[in-house]
């Protein structure tokens, strides 16, 4: 597989589990790397860990917050290539436990932010040589999950949004996909009951972080410029749908 040297990545919500294996894998490919998130101490910890280039404070929950900070970083990265587009777990809960607020919170942490990133990314990416916008959403996008009502629902009018954008954006070169994670070994609370989860997953074990990262440094790579449009999960096996 190529390298990512020379190349521009920011990963939204980088600083910790999934996110910080996408951004891990990215900055070991040679990319220049700006990740965002809202704990001060995780950001730096994750800087100083693998180097990140630059840091985007931010609490994504709130309107225009992910707008003003994907503008900063392509400013301090004097351009971009790369767009990982990682959000904040929803809110959990069935229809009759999750209130309007958090359906409309929902939306802000999952499509909203996804719409904000893009439209101040995107003037960057028409002038890159090889660029690429990665959604990372859930294998609950396929196939829904129990309590998490939310996250299924938006998660795949996300997919319908990521085939769109791909064809609408093909004319400039810009290719877009989406990843869609299993049960990974993040500590979410979600995930409980390991043992019984892996017994579940055909491949018998839980995801690690890194995994993801490997998918995702492909899709950004020379080596993946014909793909777009196509979602893939990574989740063991565990998906039934094709």
């Amino acid at each position: 597989m190529g390298s990512l040297v020379g190349k521009k990545a920011i990963v939204l919500c980088g600083s910790s589990g999934i996110g910080f294996g996408i951004a891990s894998e990215l900055k070991m490919a040679g990319a220049q790397v700006a990740i965002t998130g809202r704990a001060e101490n995780k950001l730096k910890d994750a800087q100083n860990r693998i180097g990140i280039d630059y840091v985007g404070s931010v609490d994504h929950a709130f309107p225009f917050k992910t707008k003003e900070a994907v503008t900063g970083l392509c400013k301090n990265l004097e351009g971009l290539d790369i767009l990982v587009l990682h959000s904040p777990p929803p809110p959990k809960g069935t229809f009759e436990t999750t209130s309007l607020e958090q359906w409309q919170d929902g939306f802000q942490r999952i499509t909203l932010m996804a719409i904000e990133a893009i439209q101040s990314a995107l003037p960057y990416l028409k002038n890159s040589n090889s660029p690429r916008i990665i959604f990372i959403l859930s294998t609950a996008a396929k196939e829904p999950m129990q309590g998490l009502l939310v996250s299924s629902t938006l998660r795949a009018g996300m997919l319908g949004f990521m085939k769109s954008l791909s064809r609408e954006l093909a004319p400039h070169q810009i290719t877009v996909n989406a990843v869609l994670p299993g049960y990974t070994r993040t500590g979410d609370a979600v995930v409980t009951g390991q043992n019984h989860l892996e017994s579940l997953i055909p491949l018998r074990r839980l995801a690690e972080p890194l995994e993801h990262g490997k998918l995702v440094k492909f899709l950004a790579s020379d080596e993946a410029s014909y793909i777009t449009g196509q979602t893939i999960a990574v989740d063991g096996g565990l998906s039934k749908s094709v």
